[in-house]
């Protein structure tokens, strides 16, 4: 199983114990640990709609260019955009937004 790392800033308490359940919290908002693509992917759908106005950003191995793929919610303005199969990190204006395709 592939390492994980998810970041969260300003969350509700009941992201960060859906994020012990699976991951090892190794600073107040860093939490790392072996996830399948199944469970990612639920523990993401879980968190992503009670962020609130916080953040939470996950990094993971993937299998494309840069070996791994980063995936952001919440009220980040920093979002991830593919640019000829590379991932970019973009900072947004206030009145910017990102339609994914």
């Amino acid at each position: 199983m592939p390492l994980a790392v998810v970041i969260v800033e300003a969350v509700p308490d009941a992201i960060h114990g859906s994020l012990s359940r699976w991951l090892m919290q190794v600073s107040p908002s860093t939490y790392v640990g072996h996830l399948s693509q199944r469970v990612r992917e639920q523990l993401w759908e879980e968190i992503e709609p009670i962020l609130k106005d916080g953040r939470a950003t996950a990094v993971f191995p993937d299998e494309n260019e840069q070996g791994y793929s980063v995936w952001c919610a919440g009220a980040s303005r920093l979002v991830p955009l593919d640019l000829d199969g590379l991932t970019v990190m973009a900072r947004l204006s206030s009145n910017e937004t990102v339609t994914t395709p």
